[in-house]
C-alpha cells in the first residue's frame, strides 16, 4: 500500500510539465474489476461448499448420495468430481495445490483419518500419524501439508511432507489447541489456544518458533491464510471481529474492517486483493478488498436469486483471472450451495495492462488491443477521446508509474 502511495506522489511531481501538455486529468488510474459468479452445487447435492481455490480449480465438500464426499471443481457445477475413497464414511477436501489436495476422511468407527489425494484419480494417502487418535490436513504448499492431529488430550498443529511418518508437531508450550489453517515456502499459519484464549498464530517450521500475532487491544483472533510475509485473519476488539493483516509481528497489524460492517474476517489474499466477509445490516456478505484503493465490492449483488449468508473463503490466480470460492445459502432452494466469482482485468498499477503483475511488451501490446477495441482503459489520459496522445500518456506512465 504505502508502495502504491509512494508512486502515486513520485507520478504527481514527475510528469507535471507532460500533464500540462496533454491535459491529463490523472495518469495513475486503475483498470476495474469485472466479476461474473458462477453456482457450482452439483445437480443431485443437498448441500456443497467449496472451501479452497487454487489456480482455476476448487475443492471442498458436497452431501451426495447420503454421504459428504470431497470433491474438486474446474469452474462449472457440471466439472464437480468427487474424491471421495469408497472404504470411508465421509470426507472433506480443505485446500489444494492445483495438483494435490488435503483434507480428512472419517473411518467407519469414526475415526477422522487427515488424507492427501492426487487429484480424481482415487489415488489418496492416509496421513494420520501413529498414536493419534484423530487428525485433519487443512493446507498444503508444495510438498508441505499442514493440520493437526490428537494426542491424548490436545489437538495440535503440526506439518507433513507426504507420508505419515514425517508428521513434526508444531503445538506451542501451553497450548491446549492448536491447528495450521494455511502455509508457504517459510511461514504457517493458523490458531493455538492458550489460557483459554484463540491466538492469532505464526509458524516458521518448530514449534519454538511460535509468534503470538494478538494486537495490542484484541482479546483473540485467527490468521487464515499467508502470502509472502502477509498474514491475513481477524483479531477479536470488543467482543467484535475485525479483519485484517499482518506483517509477521503483532504491532504491525492493520485493520480493513468495512465502517458499515458490524463484524469482518479476512479470509484469503492474492497480490492486491483481500477475500472474506462482512457482516452487514445483520448478515454475513462475501466481500472482496482491493487493498492499494481500498475498494471494497460486495460479491452477494452478483448472484442471481435471493441469498441470505455468503462467505468468500479463498482467492487464487491463474493468467489474468482470479477465482474466489465460496458457497452461500440459497433462500430459494433452502441449501447451502458451493460458489464461485472469477474476476477479470483490474490492476492496482495502470500500465500493467494484462494484470499479470509483470511490466513487459506484452502490457503494450494490451493497450494496443484495448485501444483498437475502443476500451475506455485506452483512455489514458481520461479526457474522453483514443487519440496519439493516449500513446504518449501510457509510455510515460509505463516509464515512472508503479
Amino acid at each position: 500500500m504505502k508502495r502504491f502511495q509512494a508512486c502515486r506522489a513520485l507520478v504527481s511531481k514527475a510528469i507535471v510539465p507532460v500533464s500540462m501538455m496533454l491535459g491529463l486529468a490523472s495518469i495513475a488510474h486503475a483498470r476495474p474489476w469485472n466479476w461474473t459468479a458462477v453456482n457450482l452445487h452439483p445437480g443431485d447435492a443437498i448441500w456443497s461448499v467449496a472451501w479452497d481455490a487454487s489456480g482455476d480449480q476448487q475443492v471442498g465438500r458436497a452431501l451426495v448420495v447420503g454421504s459428504p464426499q470431497a470433491c474438486i471443481w474446474n469452474g462449472t457445477a457440471q466439472s464437480w468430481t468427487p474424491l471421495h475413497p469408497s472404504n470411508v464414511g465421509a470426507s472433506f477436501a480443505f485446500a489444494s495445490n492445483g495438483v494435490q489436495q488435503v483434507g480428512f476422511t472419517t473411518s467407519k468407527g469414526g475415526q477422522i483419518n487427515a488424507a492427501l489425494w492426487n487429484g480424481p484419480s482415487g489415488a489418496w494417502i492416509n496421513l494420520h500419524p501413529d498414536g493419534a487418535s484423530n487428525s485433519t490436513a487443512s493446507a498444503i504448499f508444495g510438498d508441505m501439508q499442514g493440520g493437526s492431529a490428537k494426542f491424548g488430550a490436545i489437538y495440535g498443529a503440526g506439518l507433513w511432507k507426504g507420508n505419515p511418518a514425517s508428521w513434526v508437531s508444531l503445538n506451542p508450550d501451553g497450548a491446549t489447541m492448536s491447528d495450521i489453517e494455511a502455509l508457504d515456502a517459510t511461514q504457517q499459519v493458523g490458531f493455538a489456544t492458550v489460557n483459554g484464549s484463540m491466538r492469532p498464530s505464526l509458524w516458521t517450521g518448530t514449534a519454538q518458533s511460535w509468534v503470538d500475532l494478538t494486537p495490542s487491544g484484541a482479546s483473540s483472533g485467527q490468521v487464515w491464510d499467508v502470502e509472502n510475509g502477509t498474514q491475513v485473519g481477524f483479531a477479536v476488539f470488543d467482543g467484535k471481529k475485525r479483519a485484517g493483516t499482518w506483517y509477521d509481528t503483532p504491532s504491525s497489524w492493520v485493520s480493513w474492517h468495512p465502517q458499515e460492517a458490524s463484524e469482518s474476517i479476512a479470509y484469503s489474499i492474492e497480490g492486491d486483493l483481500l477475500v472474506g466477509t462482512a457482516t452487514i445490516d445483520g448478515v454475513e456478505r462475501a466481500v472482496v478488498r482491493e487493498v492499494f484503493s481500498g475498494k471494497l465490492t460486495r460479491l452477494d449483488w452478483l448472484l442471481e436469486g435471493e441469498w441470505e449468508a455468503t462467505v468468500a473463503r479463498s482467492i487464487s490466480s491463474k493468467g489474468i483471472l482470479v477465482y474466489v470460492a465460496g458457497e452461500g445459502f440459497n433462500k430459494l432452494t433452502q441449501r447451502t450451495e458451493a460458489l464461485l466469482w472469477i474476476g477479470k482485468g483490474g490492476s492496482s498499477c495502470y500500465n500493467d495492462c494484462n494484470g499479470d503483475g509483470w511490466l513487459n511488451i506484452d502490457d503494450f501490446i494490451c493497450f494496443q488491443t484495448f485501444f483498437a477495441l475502443g476500451d475506455p482503459y485506452a483512455d489514458c489520459d481520461q479526457n474522453g477521446q483514443l487519440d496519439f496522445d493516449d500513446f504518449i500518456c501510457y509510455q510515460t506512465c509505463f516509464a515512472i508509474c508503479c
